[in-house]
């Protein structure tokens, strides 16, 4: 977002706009503009100007410091719900986190999209668990300044043992502001990819062994080919990422250091070209 003063600047020091410029330059986050003609100007002009363009930069790290919500867990844009190959008869339910990172509290509501395969079915939780008719929670909830979402936020896939590929957005929007974020879940039941997933179907994570682990664990990763954005993400049960590794190549091991973290289920996800492509569950003793 750029903000423009140069409309600004001659009602503030009254001077008429087509005789008052003589080149302007662009930074990145704003267009302050104006190199001025001194013979324009007066010294009260100038102080005038300069301290309009110091509000202006005064003001810049409060705009860009200004955030709002964001997905804590799943973290990533794409989320393979269902990989290809397994048993297509059972309810899939897929835990989902919001974060406000703002300095104030939220009023936030959830909505779908819907491109599925016949026979295939979703439902979503936002506090309360709809039908699979409703599109859109009934009304927001409040998340605090700072907070991540406790309260029951599942997306839920029904294939009902259908063989095909489907996909569910997830959209979570500020109702104060508008803004909105999103997530796509993709739904495989036997063997039904989309085009792009045919790229991706090789990549794999072995089972962690040893699992359960106690000081470390290590796991096998399989990609395509080599991608340099690869990583392999570990979160707790609340959506919290504790530790990330980059992957280099397209095939190798990662062996965590299980001591640091506490005892509990993890879940490990291969994330690679913005997509999470796989994951395991791992136990800590």
């Amino acid at each position: 977002m750029f903000w423009d003063i140069r409309s600004q600047i001659p009602a503030v020091i009254g001077l008429p706009q087509p005789d008052f410029l003589c080149n302007f330059a662009h930074s990145d986050r704003i267009r302050l503009g104006y190199s001025l003609c001194p013979s324009e100007l007066t010294n009260h002009m100038m102080k005038s100007l300069l301290s309009l363009l110091l509000t202006g930069l005064l003001a810049l790290p409060a705009l860009q410091a200004q955030q709002g919500l964001k997905f804590a867990f799943p973290s990533d844009g794409i989320i393979d719900v269902l990989p290809d190959g397994q048993d297509g008869t059972n309810e899939y339910k897929v835990l989902m986190r919001i974060a406000n990172t703002s300095d104030s509290e939220i009023q936030a509501t959830a909505f779908r999209e819907e491109n599925l395969a016949a026979g295939h079915q979703t439902y979503f939780c936002w506090d309360l668990c709809y039908d699979t008719t409703k599109d859109a929670s009934d009304g927001p909830v409040t998340i605090a300044a700072g907070d991540t979402t406790a309260f029951a936020q599942y997306v839920v896939f029904l294939p009902n043992s259908v063989d095909g590929y489907s996909e569910l957005k997830m959209i979570v929007a500020d109702i104060a502001t508008g803004d909105t974020i999103q997530r796509t879940y993709q739904f495989s039941v036997g063997g039904v990819l989309s085009k792009e997933d045919e790229l991706w179907r090789q990549a794999s994570l072995s089972v962690p062994y040893p699992n359960p682990a106690g000081a470390e664990a290590s796991i096998d990763y399989n990609l395509p080919s080599p991608m340099p954005d690869a990583r392999l993400r570990v979160y707790n049960l609340i959506g919290k990422m504790v530790h990330e590794t980059p992957l280099k190549g397209n095939q190798g091991t990662v062996t965590l250091q299980t001591s640091k973290f506490q005892a509990g289920m993890y879940f490990l996800y291969l994330t690679a070209d913005g997509r999470e492509l796989t994951s395991r569950k791992l136990i800590v003793r």
